[in-house]
């Protein structure tokens, strides 16, 4: 399913790239080959976690917690990377997370022996 996800957007993009005469250019980023492995891993092993989370919990679950990295993202990066976080990006941001607790709490998600199956 990823790999023709991948697939699909590879296909595309080399469409689109000639007609915006920017081919040359994205082939010379691979130049930078261990940054761009790097981030192929990050992508695989997302998709691999993800995967690997609709086997072991619900799909609800899953995708629960994959739309709340973001939000976590942001909280982690202000607090280990110094980032600043405005009034109105920290209002935003827990406007974000206080629509994941009304999910979670009104489709009684719960963390427990039963949500994970083996």
């Amino acid at each position: 399913m990823a790999f023709a996800r991948v697939s699909l957007g590879v296909l595309v993009l080399f469409q689109l790239l000639p007609l915006r005469g920017k081919l040359k250019k994205a082939f010379g980023a691979f130049r930078e080959g261990k940054l761009l492995v790097l981030f192929g891993l990050s992508l695989v092993l997302n998709w691999v976690f993800l995967f690997t989370a609709f086997d072991r919990t619900t799909i609800a679950n899953a995708v629960f917690v994959y739309y709340l990295a973001p939000v976590m993202a942001t909280l982690i990066s202000w607090r280990f990377l110094g980032e600043r976080v405005s009034g109105r990006r920290g209002m935003l941001i827990g406007m974000a997370f206080g629509g994941f607790l009304v999910i979670a709490l009104g489709n009684g998600f719960e963390v427990g022996s039963e949500t994970f199956r083996e």
